[in-house]
This record gives structure tokens, C-alpha cells and sequence, in this order.
């Protein structure tokens, strides 16, 4: 919500949210209202609008199927936010859809080393290298959590985190 409120959607933008409750658009729509905190209500109703649900499982091909038909633009995001068991589950399922586009996983990224690597190996299978992106709040949030003790200790570190000094950010575990 905050993006649509920043311009940041483009016209044509659609969200589409599928899980396995067998719920329609305005359910869907009705069951993540009270996490938008705003009081622009019209605003709230334009970006509801953009959301549709799609119901299906992991393991039918017939929920993948509805997913395909409903989206509209080729420009596609797919955000999986799902327990890393389904990952690979999953990436099938699209693949033999048909649904094509950028893949961002959210979670966990497999849970050690090797499998981290196997799933690697199959989503390459599915999708270009450089159109996945990973996100693991977890992992990441050490780091910021040493950044911030970091600015309590030296009021000076504020004034260099920015781009013109720094190019990159690598935490080692």
C-alpha cells in the first residue's frame, strides 16, 4: 500500500494473492483491510481494487491454471512467501502453468547449505539467476541490528551511510 500510495505502481499493476482458502476477491480484499493503516478511505478502495484472489493448492494444477488466466500484465513478480519445504513444490506447479516472471523468495532459503544449493539448481531451472531476488528478514535482521547499535555508539557513523560512501553491505554469519 505504502508503494501505491508513493506512485511506484505503474498503470496495468495487479496484485494477485493465492493460498488455499477457498475465498473470493472481496474476502481476500476484507481479510487484509485492517492491516492498512490509512485514512484515506478512496485511496484504500483504488488500491483494493488492483487485488485479486486466486484459490488453490500447492499440489493441484488447476489453482496454477486460474493464476495464469489472471494475469494481465507480462511484467510479472512472483513473491513466495512460503515455508521452504513448498519452494521447489511450487516452482513445478508454475513452470508447468506456464506462469512466467521475476521470482522473490521470502523466507528461509532452504535450511543449511546443500539445500540452499538444490534449490538454487531448480529455481534456475525455471527463471534467469538475475531475476531472483531473496529476501530472509531473519538473516538480515542481525545486521541491523549491529547497524543500529553501531549509530548509538558513534554519531559520526550516520553521516557516512549513505551512497556517495557506501557501495555495498556484506554480513558474514
Amino acid at each position: 500500500f505504502e508503494l501505491y500510495l508513493k506512485g511506484r505502481f505503474q498503470a496495468g499493476s495487479q496484485i494477485i494473492a493465492f493460498s488455499r482458502r477457498d475465498w473470493n476477491d472481496q474476502d481476500y480484499r476484507d481479510f487484509i483491510t485492517p492491516s492498512v493503516s490509512t485514512k484515506d478511505k478512496e485511496k484504500l478502495k483504488d488500491f483494493l481494487s488492483l487485488i485479486q484472489y486466486v484459490s488453490g493448492t500447492f499440489d493441484a494444477p488447476e489453482g496454477y491454471i486460474k493464476l495464469k488466466e489472471s494475469i494481465l500484465n507480462e511484467h510479472t513478480v512472483i513473491h513466495l512467501a512460503i515455508q521452504p519445504n513448498a519452494h521447489t513444490e511450487v516452482i513445478h506447479g508454475l513452470e508447468k502453468a506456464g506462469v512466467k516472471g521475476k521470482l522473490l523468495i521470502e523466507k528461509p532459503f532452504g535450511h543449511d547449505l546443500i539445500s540452499a544449493q538444490k534449490l538454487e539448481e531448480e529455481l534456475e531451472k525455471y527463471v534467469e539467476c538475475k531475476n531472483i531476488y531473496r529476501i530472509d528478514h531473519y538473516l538480515g535482521k542481525r545486521g541491523l541490528d549491529e547497524v543500529l547499535r553501531k549509530r548509538k555508539e558513534d554519531s559520526e557513523f550516520l553521516l557516512r551511510l549513505d551512497k556517495e560512501h557506501v557501495e555495498s553491505v556484506h554480513f558474514r554469519l
